[in-house]
């Protein structure tokens, strides 16, 4: 128990949500990475699993989709544009990030976990308490940000 209280209070301190520079060169250092592509990727892969659960309606996948991704509550969002714009190492692998997703008014937090050098899994994700601050909102529905979302 004291484990999970630790980790829910690192997850919190990590996600103070962060002043964004008002610079394209943020984002083009973030994107020089191959995290975007791999949320993208992870994303899409969970669309797809949520769709084979559906469709077959097998109590395997509903299981996985279920434990995956916090009892289908965002399961709506790995279909929609988003933009990562913070990125951080975790302490326990991987990386953490933020991401606006299309329409949604507050971000998201996750958790890729890295594999092998070409392989990272969504490990965790949770809605932000507040909407996206809206400086930071403006700034990444402009023009000069639009080749950014995935």
């Amino acid at each position: 128990m004291r484990h999970r209280i630790l980790f829910a209070l690192i997850v919190e301190l990590c996600f103070c949500f962060p002043v964004f520079a008002d610079d394209v060169q943020v984002l083009n250092d973030l994107y020089a990475t191959a995290v975007p592509a791999h949320v993208r990727k992870a994303f899409d892969e969970a669309a797809d699993i949520c769709k084979t659960a559906e469709k077959l309606k097998d109590d395997k996948y509903s299981e996985r989709v279920l434990m995956l991704f916090d009892g289908e509550k965002h399961v709506d969002i790995f279909t929609k544009k988003f933009i990562v714009y913070e990125m951080q190492p975790n302490p326990f692998g991987g990386v953490w990030t933020l991401i606006a997703c299309e329409g949604e008014p507050k971000p998201f937090q996750l958790w890729l976990y890295e594999i092998d050098a070409n392989e990272w899994e969504l490990r965790y994700i949770k809605e932000g308490s507040e909407p996206l601050d809206e400086e930071i909102a403006r700034q990444i529905h402009g023009s000069a940000y639009s080749r950014f979302w995935l």
